[in-house]
């Protein structure tokens, strides 16, 4: 008993030894990783940080932005406030302006509808006019020519003119420088004297008086004709 007692304390000495070493290798290890795993989260720290601190100095810049897209989001809220106010009135303008064009397009559309029909009533007395000056030229040729043909013919003694009337006088002209009066013989031949015939016969006489200013007058327009 006594000779295994002194074994069995060496062992258990050789065992702790052994133990004791593994524990120190052990936490040799342990402080090794510890610090390991420290030094990369010191490291994962230090990027956190500078992460955060780059997200802070971005937020700032985003928050600046923002302020600075605000302003000018209200600046063009203004300027379309007040663009759509100057469209609004331009529009009304445009309207009040339009029904005055309007207004003025249907008076010159009456006003050209009148010159056309006022214009059509002149081209018409015109026209008509040209047709009086046709004839009148068409008779005053005709009847120059049978002047002209019966001149040497016309004999109509003083003593004859009870044969003759007088049709009439130019009511512009009383006095006898109208269009001529007109002298009818009782005989084949009519004659219509114009102008200047018509001013060498006095204007005609009432009553008793008649009958000497008719002979004096057609006396002078058969002295034309002599």
């Amino acid at each position: 008993m006594d000779m295994s007692k002194p074994d069995l304390t060496a062992a258990l000495r050789e065992i702790r030894i052994q133990y004791e070493s593994m524990a120190s290798n052990n936490m040799h290890e342990t402080e090794e990783w510890y610090k390991s795993k420290f030094a990369d989260l010191t490291d994962a720290a230090a990027r956190n940080i500078e992460a955060l601190r780059l997200a802070k100095q971005e937020a700032n810049e985003y928050r600046r932005q923002l302020q600075a897209l605000t302003c000018d989001l209200e600046s063009l809220r203004g300027m379309n406030e007040s663009l759509e106010r100057q469209l609004r009135e331009l529009e009304d303008r445009y309207a009040i302006e339009t029904a005055s064009c309007q207004d003025t397009v249907i008076r010159l559309e009456e006003d050209i509808q009148n010159l056309k029909e006022e214009m059509a009533r002149h081209l018409q007395e015109y026209q008509d006019l040209l047709n009086v000056k046709l004839a009148l030229d068409i008779e005053i040729a005709t009847y120059r020519k049978l002047l002209e043909g019966e001149e040497s013919r016309i004999t109509i003694p003083v003593q004859t003119f009870s044969n003759l009337q007088i049709r009439g006088q130019d009511a512009a002209h009383p006095k006898g420088g109208g269009m001529g009066w007109v002298v009818v013989a009782t005989s084949r031949l009519h004659v219509r004297v114009w102008n200047h015939f018509a001013m060498a016969l006095p204007p005609p006489r009432t009553g008793s008086d008649s009958g000497p200013g008719l002979e004096e007058g057609l006396g002078n327009v058969m002295a034309t004709f002599s």
